[in-house]
């Protein structure tokens, strides 16, 4: 992985006094911050979101500033600006993605909750990745909706806005400027770590995470990013190989959202990433009926073939005695050839024939070696959910 080690950056935020209480809480931190500033200090706070593009000039005199705003049953609001009153109309609403990645899902049932409003809230987007999966859709399906900037951006707005702020009028205390100068370091410090993280192909897969990420305690993020983008990877290396299948990503997929879809089994391969157990997950899901999904899944050095049972036998055991009965899973497809994905090193059963996650997800794995490349792990991917497909006549 191309390592945006920014010794500048480093050493802003080793020095900055907020970053380390930012630790505590690593995306929440930040909504807080800019909650206090719309409360104590109004006007830069609408500057700031001016400079982000946002039409401040509508808000009303008397707006308020609030966090995990309940506007509806199924939308909870990080951040927004509302005017007066219990169902006061909404100006601005800010989603925060610091820790976790962007969800075009749940950006998208926001814009459509507001959809028939004459004049919409300003949505905006605040991302510590500058680039992340399905930006291009998040733009595209949002109808200019999103105004989408990343922590660099905040910073310089936000620099911006107290320079002319302090300038014209003497109301910020000594203490609270020092406070903002140091939050706009941090901010500018994140974004030079993080903001423009790349994988290149010639990476090796079972990267060791930078223990300049470690020394920050920001080793979690760093992780979550570069997950995220070799499944970025791998869904245009999907969609290149199927033109005629859906090839949906997203992070931190659940399975039951699988199995409560109508989508038709075989067409369409789910591509996810997520963090766990200290580690990075990319996988790809196939829906083959409605008892279960076929999943390729890489977890730290595993790489993995797996049943995931949407109509489970009541048990791991019996779920295996089922997985072994299936014909084209164990016969013709061979997903759990031993010769390949051997016994799991690991095992809560005596006999160690299969790794499981709970009862429902029942794997074998192989060990990636040291000097695989994302390009050797990746096209081994896209060649599993290939035999997936055609061993299916699906393909």
């Amino acid at each position: 992985m191309a390592q945006n080690q920014n010794q500048a950056s480093v050493k802003t935020l080793q020095d900055s006094p907020l970053f380390q209480l930012s630790l505590t809480s690593k995306e929440l931190f930040h909504s807080n911050f800019l909650y206090w500033l719309g409360v104590t200090y109004r006007d830069l706070f609408k500057e700031t979101f001016s400079n982000l593009g946002c039409r401040t000039a509508a808000w009303p005199e008397d707006w308020t500033v609030e966090r995990e705003y309940k506007a509806a049953k199924s939308i909870s609001l990080d951040l927004c600006v509302k005017g007066p009153g219990k169902n006061g109309k909404i100006y601005l609403i800010l989603e925060n993605k610091v820790k976790s990645i962007p969800n075009q899902q749940q950006l998208n049932r926001y814009t459509s909750y507001w959809e028939r409003d004459n004049e919409k809230p300003c949505f905006v987007l605040l991302s510590l990745m500058t680039n992340f999966p399905n930006k291009d859709q998040i733009d595209a399906n949002s109808d200019g909706k999103w105004i989408v900037w990343n922590y660099g951006d905040l910073a310089a707005a936000l620099d911006k806005a107290l320079t002319s702020y302090v300038s014209s009028v003497s109301r910020v205390s000594t203490y609270h400027e020092e406070i903002i100068k140091d939050y706009i370091q941090l901010a500018k410090g994140l974004h030079g770590l993080f903001g423009n993280l790349t994988v290149n192909d010639n990476d090796r897969y079972c990267d060791n995470v930078s223990q300049v990420y470690a020394n920050l305690r920001m080793d979690d993020v760093y992780e979550k990013i570069r997950v995220s983008l070799i499944a970025e990877k791998l869904r245009n290396r999907l969609k290149k190989e199927f033109p005629n299948q859906t090839i949906d990503i997203k992070s931190e997929l659940k399975i039951e959202e699988i199995g409560e879809s109508n989508e038709k089994p075989l067409t369409k391969v789910y591509v996810d990433s997520g963090y766990t157990n200290k580690q990075g997950v990319v996988d790809a899901k196939v829906k083959i009926d409605n008892r279960y999904v076929l999943t390729v899944q890489i977890q730290g050095e595993q790489y993995r073939h797996a049943i995931e049972w949407l109509q489970s036998q009541g048990n791991a055991s019996k779920n295996w005695t089922a997985t072994q009965k299936e014909y084209f899973v164990c016969q013709k497809l061979n997903f759990f050839d031993v010769t390949k994905f051997p016994y799991p090193q690991k095992s809560t059963r005596s006999n160690g024939l299969y790794g499981k996650f709970k009862d429902d997800f029942l794997y074998r794995y192989r060990k990636i070696k040291d000097n695989e490349t994302v390009d050797n792990v990746l096209n081994e991917v896209v060649n599993d959910v290939c035999h997936i497909f055609e061993t299916y006549g699906q393909h």
